[in-house]
């Protein structure tokens, strides 16, 4: 289980949510991941990325992207660190390794999610996220919420699902 944090001192609703998901699922790693950690992960792993990761102009936007990395490069679950597990969540980790490949969460009216998500590692769709990351990372959008909105955020996400499956004919999504 991976999440992340940019605060030095969790609140408190932080930490009570975070041990729910951890007293609620028996999880062989629980990584706890900060831009400490994701930078120099990144600039082995994936150099040719930095420079966007840090030309982002909004934090919210390297919180994003670097799910979307450590998504694809270790696969197994995201949960935002203000997420309370009300059930164990393997239920939805077995659809991934019997039936589909990537477990989202859909959002209303429309869209995904980036709070939770579930996958293999080295997932295809995971791949399709960070290359459109690369190529959209120059958009702005005027407004702040708009730019960290469509293009890292949920639209984002939402916008490469659609993209995703109209280039690949199998279903590889368990949708929550």
């Amino acid at each position: 289980m991976f999440s992340w944090s940019r605060v030095k001192v969790l609140p408190r609703n932080w930490k009570i949510a975070s041990k729910h998901c951890e007293t609620r699922n028996s999880f062989n790693k629980y990584i706890k991941w900060t831009e400490a950690t994701f930078l120099p992960f990144l600039q082995t792993e994936y150099p040719w990325f930095v420079d966007v990761y840090k030309a982002y102009p909004y934090d919210v936007q390297r919180v994003d992207a670097a799910k979307y990395f450590i998504m694809y490069h270790f696969g197994g679950v995201y949960v935002d660190m203000d997420m309370n597990c009300r059930r164990n969540i393997w239920y939805f980790t077995s659809k991934i390794s019997h039936n589909h490949s990537v477990a989202l969460v859909r959002t209303e009216p429309m869209g995904f999610a980036t709070d939770f998500m579930a996958s293999k590692p080295r997932q295809p769709f995971f791949h399709h996220v960070i290359v459109r990351l690369y190529e959209t990372s120059q958009r702005n959008y005027i407004f702040p919420y708009l730019t960290v909105l469509f293009a890292t955020g949920p639209m984002f996400l939402t916008s490469c699902v659609n993209s995703y499956k109209g280039n690949n004919s199998e279903n590889n999504f368990h949708v929550i």
